[in-house]
């Protein structure tokens, strides 16, 4: 892929995703609610099995 395209794809998606952000805010946050839960759980476990 040239440079262009790449620059075409990544303003896209970007625009793609501000999009779907704004329409989806309570499942967006339900989605970040839950990777921090998991991380924080994994994060845990590592510290006390350590």
């Amino acid at each position: 892929m040239s440079d262009k395209a790449i620059q075409a794809k990544r303003e896209y998606m970007n625009a793609y995703m501000k999009k779907y952000r704004q329409q989806n805010k309570e499942k967006i946050k339900r989605i970040q609610e839950r990777y921090w839960e998991k991380k924080f759980n994994q994060r845990t476990k590592e510290i006390y099995n350590n």
